[in-house]
């Protein structure tokens, strides 16, 4: 710690992987939910295939060179509106390290300025019941939009 946290956009293509699943892995040991699944098993493959056709954008926050957060969002048309974009939180983690002070914030932050910059208008964070960040949102600008319900099958 003590170094300056700097912010990205980075690409699958070109990440350490080793590096990611290691912080996706203390990422996936955190959170202890239904929705997580039953094995930690990164799907690289689909993960390039989204980023390819524009349906992937991945941000990170670096202390020094050393990974120890990240955002990534997933991107697609709406099915129901042409005129919208969907563009959803599908990850996004900060070392416990690093949560003090605004690291969590400047991460945010930036990925809504890049978002923006690229002409999206609306992004949908998730508050998960097990880990809830309503508050932190809600001190961001976030609105409840819904309740999700999950079933195991």
């Amino acid at each position: 710690m003590g170094r300056e946290i700097t912010y990205q956009q980075e690409f699958i293509a070109g990440c350490d992987r080793e590096e990611a699943e290691g912080l996706m892995k203390l990422d996936w040991n955190e959170i202890d939910h239904p929705a997580k699944g039953t094995e930690f098993l990164i799907d690289w493959v689909t993960y390039q295939k989204l980023e390819d056709m524009g349906g992937l954008k991945v941000f990170t926050a670096r202390s020094g060179k050393v990974l120890v957060g990240y955002f990534s969002v997933a991107i697609s048309p709406s099915l129901n509106s042409k005129s919208v974009v969907n563009v959803v939180s599908d990850a996004f983690y900060l070392h416990p390290e690093y949560r003090k002070g605004f690291a969590g914030v400047k991460l945010f932050k930036f990925v809504e300025k890049c978002l923006k910059e690229d002409g999206y208008n609306n992004l949908v964070v998730p508050s998960t019941e097990a880990y809830p960040i309503d508050n932190f949102l809600t001190r961001l600008g976030y609105s409840k939009a819904e309740t999700l319900y999950q079933k195991e099958l």
